[in-house]
């Protein structure tokens, strides 16, 4: 392997090259992703609505969010090869950004096992961040609520309506019987519930509010284990970019085995790679937390974004290029992919 500060030189050296191509394809790349998405939610989300609940709605939500998933990771797999071009010096053209829809049967099965790590991981990382909360804010919180269910008579049924500052507050039968008549809001027309299930429903809805709340705390853990997994199948996509035949699980195989030993070398060589990016995102996040006014976090917002996708192009870059390194020359030039591949 050369020495990294020659790799660095170059990855700055492709960036600046091809910067102008890169934003393009990445904005293909939102703009794709969105109206995929947006297509394939949109009829599922007003089926949930108008049955929910349902076993069959439920299962069609989940449906169109594994659909979702395997639409993003197709395009990322299209983008990741573009950034390898790039980094090669070889003509990289938009229609690479859908390398993966030729190779969908492939593709499809390295999606579905991104899927199910990720919902592992979020199981795992979710259910002891809500224990947290419970231990610690849980008798605050149904404090809270008993408090407001003292407002609400013995034998009167309530619903729960959003305040003013968004927060879910207990209200009466027949205050919200009298406001349905004037604004036919949603939360007015809402069936009356008891006073144990709005209790439940109540502490359920706070407890999911605080979560929300320490959400970038609690995908620490999440970020750190899933990076751990990943980093050993790193190279899974340029694998099977580059050589067409082989099998998903080999491609696994083959990938664990050229990282073998190397996998916190690799962690090390993007972070040396993409520390300034990485560094204004968190900056930038940060600050989001804190601004109040409109329209500077708007500004900060944007800036967000910018050093979050320059982040994610370094990174991408960074992998390719330790790829390189240690990958088969032969087998790159054997099979490199023709223009016609793409057309």
């Amino acid at each position: 392997m050369r020495p990294i500060k020659e790799i660095q030189n170059q990855i700055n050296g492709t960036i600046r090259n091809n910067l102008p191509k890169m934003i393009i394809s990445i904005i293909a790349l939102r703009f794709f992703s969105t109206i995929a998405i947006t297509l394939i939610s949109a009829p599922v989300s007003l089926v949930f609505l108008v049955d929910t609940g349902s076993l069959f709605s439920s299962a069609m939500m989940l449906l169109s969010s594994i659909i979702s998933e395997i639409v993003t990771v197709f395009l990322m797999y299209g983008f990741f090869v573009l950034l390898g071009r790039f980094y090669r010096e070889e003509k990289a053209v938009i229609g690479y950004l859908f390398q993966a829809f030729r190779d969908w049967k492939r593709m499809i099965l390295v999606t579905l096992i991104v899927c199910v790590v990720t919902l592992a991981l979020a199981f795992i990382t979710a259910f002891p961040s809500l224990k947290l909360i419970q231990h610690f804010k849980g008798d605050e919180i149904q404090a809270t609520v008993m408090e407001e269910l003292a407002n609400l008579p013995e034998d009167e049924k309530g619903t729960i309506v959003m305040d003013e500052n968004g927060m879910p507050v207990i209200v009466p039968m027949d205050s919200t019987a009298a406001s349905s008549g004037s604004d036919g809001s949603a939360e007015a027309s809402a069936q009356g519930l008891s006073r144990d299930e709005i209790l439940v429903v109540q502490i359920a809805m706070r407890m999911y509010d605080e979560f929300i709340k320490y959400l970038p705390f609690f995908l620490i853990p999440y970020l750190i284990i899933f990076v751990l997994i990943l980093v050993r199948y790193a190279f899974v996509f340029p694998i099977l970019f580059h050589e067409k035949d082989i099998p998903v699980k080999q491609a696994m195989k083959k990938s664990r085995l050229l990282l073998k030993g190397k996998n916190f070398k690799l962690i090390w060589f993007c972070l040396r790679c993409s520390l300034y990016p990485l560094i204004a995102t968190a900056v930038c996040f940060a600050a989001t937390l804190f601004i109040k006014v409109d329209s500077l976090l708007t500004v900060v917002s944007l800036l967000f974004q910018v050093a979050f996708y320059f982040s994610i192009i370094v990174i991408m870059l960074s992998v390719n290029a330790f790829y390189y390194e240690h990958a088969d020359p032969e087998t790159l030039c054997i099979s490199s992919t023709t223009e016609q591949d793409v057309n």
